[in-house]
């Protein structure tokens, strides 16, 4: 297979058919035995929580791809609160 791009946290599909993985920018899988991946969609703009291993993704039991966004509470610089 060729990607010019870095392949990272490669996958399986449920079928065994594909292997899906995730680049800089896009979300792909490649059919094995082929040497061109298709995208299936862009992550750009994705605001992903880094683990120590980097951006995590995996693929539910269902097909579909998991990620984790990053909901942090770091930009909240006042924080009001009324306690009973």
């Amino acid at each position: 297979m060729t990607d010019p791009e870095t392949i990272g946290y490669p996958t399986w599909t449920s079928d065994s058919r594909y292997v899906q993985y995730r680049t800089q920018t896009n979300y792909k899988r490649v059919r094995l035995g082929d040497n061109h991946p298709e995208v299936l969609f862009s992550h750009k703009g994705l605001v992903e929580f880094p683990t120590e291993a980097g951006l995590w993704t995996e693929v539910a039991s269902d097909g579909s791809p998991m990620f984790v966004q990053d909901a942090s509470t770091q930009d909240i610089y006042a924080l009001d609160i009324e306690f009973p």
